[in-house]
């Protein structure tokens, strides 16, 4: 591949299908005779029942179009598209068998102020009756969790706070694997937070478990989850953290290599964080020195590669990594550009 390939992949999210329309698979379905869904670009969205497929009702396809998205991610059981429109901010699903819209909601705003998204994540196992859980970072430093259903919101982490005084924006999220549903949160501050979700019932809940949680602002009120900040977390950030993004510069690539240990990515480090010891100092000796961890120490790093766009798990022992090893494909890219996600 060359350099202005790569670079077309990262910069664009238009069609990369060949002349005729087809993508290989796309090919061999058609010439079976099997019905299969194209999405293009150029059609009425959401088609209604006014809306005529391409090629008349005889043809094999059907072509429906999807709106320009700042977000978007499968459910894990393959059912559903769930994205964020650029031009309305609205979350909205689409059933991938038939290409209809399933439900629509705009993201619930600030006071006056309109609310954006730019970070998505989808829980790995559904939740009873409230199916997926979808995270959605916006611009007011908030992370929303809808329900993969009916879009309903069930939950609001709150803003956490910052030296300047300005809440910083949650960049990445990642659910944990497993039946225990966590959900991490990468701050533009480098500042890693994890909330414990359960189903929760506001009407089951004692008066006095009600007050003690007035301090969380109102990120339970009227929803349906209820959330649980991991306190070793925040008091690993409250000593930690100042050393921690010194040492390994801005943080941009997260998830989770099992339901206990955090796996993130800067440009030049590749790190593992997990419940264990620390101390002031110890971040920054073992990156001048290179000096070896204790066995209880809560991290593990490598410097390895440059240029780092994306690091994922494949099971505990294999990482898939993303990077740039041409200085030809790097200097196409803009700053957003170079950490598009490839859905490792």
């Amino acid at each position: 591949m060359t350099s202005a390939v790569v670079a077309r992949y990262f910069a664009l999210d238009g069609d990369v299908d060949d002349q005729d329309g087809h993508t290989g698979s796309g090919r061999k379905r058609a010439a079976s005779g099997q019905k299969w869904r194209e999405f293009r670009p150029l059609e009425p969205a959401f088609p209604t029942a006014g809306n005529t497929p391409v090629g008349g009702s005889n043809s094999v396809r059907e072509w429906f179009t999807l709106p320009a998205a700042s977000c978007l991610a499968f459910t894990p059981n393959a059912a559903s598209l769930v994205l964020v429109t650029r031009s309305t901010d609205e979350l909205c699903a689409v059933a991938l068998d038939t290409g209809k819209k399933r439900w629509r909601c705009k993201l619930e705003q600030d006071g006056d102020a309109s609310v954006s998204a730019h970070a998505m994540a989808v829980s790995n196992q559904p939740i009873g009756k409230l199916g997926y859980l979808i995270a959605i970072g916006c611009s007011d430093g908030r992370v929303r969790i809808h329900s993969s259903e009916d879009g309903r919101l069930l939950f609001v982490c709150p803003c956490v706070s910052s030296k300047s005084g300005h809440p910083p924006l949650p960049a990445r999220l990642a659910f944990a694997p497993g039946p225990d549903c966590k959900l991490a949160v990468i701050y533009t501050n480098n500042q890693l937070t994890e909330w414990s979700l359960l189903p929760h019932s506001e009407a089951s809940r004692p008066e006095e478990q009600r007050a003690d949680e007035s301090t969380m602002e109102d990120q339970t009120a009227g929803k349906t989850l209820r959330g649980t900040l991991n306190p070793w977390l925040a008091r690993f950030w409250r000593v930690m953290g100042e050393e921690f993004s010194t040492a390994f510069g801005s943080i941009h690539s997260l998830a989770y290599l099992n339901a206990q240990t955090w796996l993130m990515a800067s440009d030049r480090y590749v790190i593992q964080l997990k419940k264990g010891s620390y101390a002031p100092g110890g971040i920054k000796k073992r990156v001048s020195d290179g000096s070896k961890p204790e066995l209880d120490s809560c991290f593990l790093f490598t410097s390895q590669f440059e240029s780092i766009l994306q690091v994922n798990a494949l099971n505990e022992h294999e990482l898939a990594l993303v990077s740039v090893h041409s200085a030809a494909i790097a200097q196409r890219l803009t700053a957003p550009l170079q950490r598009k996600f490839f859905g490792l």
